[in-house]
């Protein structure tokens, strides 16, 4: 073990008590020193007290008016409510520091590659990013009010930089989960892609700073409905800024339909799992995740069905789906061929249903 602060109280008493146990972080190698992290649990404690000590007026101090909250964490679940913690484990958390914060999950922290906003360093800096909000005894305040990032890179290791945010403030983390989860945009690909036999999953939340505004972006992912399932699949992303929201099948996608004119490729690849090849006669083979087999797939034929019929054979699809996932062991393959055809169905129902 590396000792990376030699100022370090706690450290610095281990290593009085046991001489050899950490080693100085001079004797580590460059690419060893490079892989360095900053350590989560330690950002945690930090950006929870700073949030409550960040001013120098006593006043403020103790009638908590200018005092900040971590952010609420949302939910990552689509109509998940925002964790309920107890006020038992208070003492144990790091994250809950006073009885009027024990109410909600806060904020995760995560790594990120973070541009500094007017940073000529085009490759960005390995970081760690938590969000803060205005502190409210309700909880109620969810506006963004700062955010702190911790570089984790070798020339600047723990620096710390906090940046706060103007008034008028700029809707916070737990705010724009929701408006994901009630915009039609989103809302209605999201319900069709969280039917049975599958669920949707969130990603973290992440903040990227553009100008002067804040892009929010989240991407989906869909598994079986299982808890012994381990197949995970990237299906969408999830795009915010200025009130606007989009959902696309990729990073790049994302951005172009929040900022018309973007021409650029950000190299993102989505691969939802599966690899169609072209059909050499009506039926086409689809590959199967952690699979060398193919299973074939025969295109639903919908031209002559009325909607009800259509909703009445994705409902028995589905049902065949959820069996070939209870199988011993389950058989995925028939099961997203199942699924796939089911949820073609249902999209061809509402398209037919809305003209």
């Amino acid at each position: 073990m590396y000792i990376v602060d030699a100022k370090d109280p706690i450290a610095a008493t281990w290593a009085k008590a046991f001489p050899k146990l950490f080693t100085p972080v001079s004797q580590a190698s460059a690419d060893l020193v490079s892989h360095f992290r900053y350590p989560e649990d330690l950002f945690r404690v930090q950006t929870n007290i700073y949030g409550r000590y960040q001013f120098n007026d006593p006043t403020l101090f103790f009638n908590r008016d200018a005092a900040w909250s971590v952010a609420q964490a949302p939910p990552s679940e689509p109509d998940g409510a925002t964790g309920i913690v107890g006020t038992a484990g208070t003492a144990l958390n790091p994250d809950l520091i006073d009885v009027q914060d024990a109410n909600v999950s806060r904020f995760e922290p995560y790594y990120t590659i973070f541009h500094e906003p007017g940073s000529t360093n085009s490759l960005g800096v390995f970081s760690m990013l938590r969000p803060f909000v205005p502190f409210s005894s309700d909880d109620a305040r969810k506006e963004l009010r700062a955010f702190m990032v911790v570089s984790s890179d070798p020339k600047s290791y723990g620096k710390i930089t906090v940046y706060e945010i103007n008034d008028p403030l700029p809707e916070g983390p737990a705010t724009v989960a929701a408006e994901f989860g009630s915009d039609p945009v989103v809302s209605q690909p999201v319900t069709l892609l969280d039917q049975r036999g599958s669920r949707v999953v969130f990603g973290d939340l992440q903040m990227v700073p553009v100008g002067k505004g804040l892009v929010y972006l989240r991407p989906l992912y869909v598994r079986p409905d299982d808890a012994n399932a381990r197949q995970v699949f990237v299906r969408k992303f999830l795009a915010s800024y200025n009130n606007k929201v989009v959902i696309a099948d990729g990073l790049t996608s994302a951005i172009a339909k929040l900022f018309p004119g973007y021409a650029g490729n950000l190299d993102d690849r989505i691969d939802d799992g599966q690899t169609e090849t072209l059909p050499t006669d009506s039926s086409t083979e689809t590959t199967v995740p952690g699979s060398d087999s193919t299973v074939p797939s025969t295109p639903t034929d919908t031209g002559s069905l009325t909607a009800a019929e259509m909703l009445a054979k994705a409902e028995t699809l589905f049902d065949e789906a959820d069996a070939a996932l209870a199988q011993t062991p389950p058989d995925f393959g028939t099961y997203q061929q199942k699924l796939a055809e089911a949820r073609a169905l249902v999209r061809s129902a509402i398209s037919l249903v809305a003209g």
